[in-house]
């Protein structure tokens, strides 16, 4: 828009038009034109500059809360024998979570435990993952007939068998019933 008297008109500012007015600099049009062009040019750096700082930002919170998924996720671990026949022994409530990366179901029930491990940061319930794809042994062993299940131990006694369970309810009062 360029002021002209007291009114504002519109001009539709084309390349060719953009390379005219800057090939006449002396011209009252093509210097009220620069001025506009330098106004809107600090305009927009300041909306990059928020922009950034915006960006920045969200970069900063996501960071914070992938850590925050780190610690609150501390209680899973990767399956191994070891760790299995070390809870069974020493008498250990834990969960068997047959996972696999590519599964939504597998996810929602991740965010599930996640959440169960925030609102009861004292639980000494202890989970491992096993990867569906890669250990198919174990994913037999435990007689999982696909990705998903969950298995709840107390020491060697399996108390509790799912497969595809998402409902939040049903998950928390198992966890918390075996940590009684």
């Amino acid at each position: 828009m360029f002021r002209e008297g007291s009114t504002y008109k519109s001009v539709a500012i084309t390349p060719f038009l953009f390379f005219v007015l800057l090939d006449k600099p002396h011209s009252y049009f093509s210097q009220r034109f620069d001025e506009r062009f330098i106004r809107v040019t600090r305009s927009f750096s300041v909306q990059l500059n928020y922009h950034r700082e915006n960006h920045m930002k969200k970069l900063f919170f996501t960071g914070f809360l992938a850590l925050l998924s780190f610690t609150v996720s501390a209680q899973k671990l990767p399956f191994t024998e070891t760790l299995y026949q070390q809870y069974q022994d020493n008498n250990e409530v834990f969960l068997v979570d047959i996972f696999a990366k590519w599964c939504p179901t597998c996810k929602k029930q991740s965010l599930i435990l996640d959440k169960y491990f925030t609102d009861h940061p004292k639980s000494s319930l202890k989970v491992l993952v096993v990867d569906f794809d890669e250990q198919k042994d174990w994913v037999s062993h435990f007689r999982a007939p696909r990705q998903s299940t969950l298995l709840l131990y107390k020491g060697p006694k399996q108390i509790w068998f799912s497969v595809a369970e998402t409902n939040e309810n049903k998950i928390v009062t198992q966890l918390q019933h075996a940590e009684q």
